[in-house]
C-alpha cells in the first residue's frame, strides 16, 4: 500500500462496544478530525418536526446518507481523519471502498470488541444515566441480553489495509499506548 496516500482510521464494532470512546480519545491524541455517525442521527432527533413523526429507524437510515455526504467532503481535502460507526459489512463495503478508491485513501480499520454481557451492561448504564440519546426511544426494559448475544460482533469490513480487533473491556493504558504508536507510524507522525 502506498504510504504517500492520505490515511483514514475506520472504527467499527457493535452497539456499546466502545467505538465512540476509542474514537474520541484517538482523535484528541492524534489531533485528527472525527466523523461520528451517531451525531448525525442525534441531530435529526432534535429537529422537532421530525422527532415526533418519524421512526428512529428511518432517521437512522437518513443519518447514514448525511454521514456519507460529509465523509466524501472530508475525503476531498486529502487530509487524514477518523470515521466511526457500527458499519454493517453487507451495506458499507461497497460504499466505503468506492469512496476510498475515488479519493485514493489508505484505511486502517479498528474493530471494537466486547463481550455481549459487557455491552449489555454498558448499554443499560447509558440509558440509565442519560448518555444514550432519548431519541432512540429505548428503555432498559426494551434491552435484552439475548439481543446483544445475537449481535455480538459485526463483521470486519473488507477494506485494503491494516485491521486490528481492539478489546475495549478496559482502558488499559499500555494497550492504548501501543495502538497509538502503531497509528502514529501508519499516519507518518513522528
Amino acid at each position: 500500500m502506498n504510504n504517500l496516500l492520505p490515511a483514514l482510521v475506520v472504527i467499527t464494532g457493535a452497539v456499546a462496544s466502545g467505538k465512540t470512546t476509542l474514537a474520541q480519545r484517538l482523535a484528541a491524541d492524534l489531533s485528527l478530525p472525527l466523523l461520528h455517525r451517531d451525531t448525525f442521527q442525534e441531530r435529526l432527533f432534535e429537529i422537532e418536526s421530525l422527532a415526533h413523526r418519524v421512526e428512529p429507524r428511518v432517521l437512522g437510515i437518513a443519518s447514514y446518507s448525511a454521514f456519507y455526504y460529509a465523509f466524501e467532503v472530508l475525503l476531498q481535502t486529502g487530509s487524514p481523519f477518523i470515521i466511526e460507526s457500527n458499519f454493517q459489512s453487507r451495506y458499507a463495503n461497497t460504499e466505503l471502498n468506492a469512496l476510498l478508491t475515488r479519493y485514493a485513501y489508505r484505511p486502517f480499520q479498528l474493530h471494537c470488541h466486547l463481550s455481549p454481557e459487557d455491552r449489555y451492561r454498558r448499554f443499560c448504564q447509558r440509558i440509565h444515566d442519560g448518555t444514550r440519546h432519548l431519541g432512540y426511544g429505548e428503555t432498559v426494559e426494551d434491552a435484552s441480553l439475548d439481543r446483544f448475544r445475537e449481535t455480538n460482533s459485526l463483521d470486519l469490513l473488507d477494506l485494503a489495509g491494516p485491521q486490528r480487533v481492539v478489546d475495549t473491556t478496559s482502558t488499559d493504558s499500555l494497550q492504548f499506548a501501543l495502538l497509538l504508536e502503531e497509528l502514529n507510524r501508519f499516519l507518518g507522525h513522528p
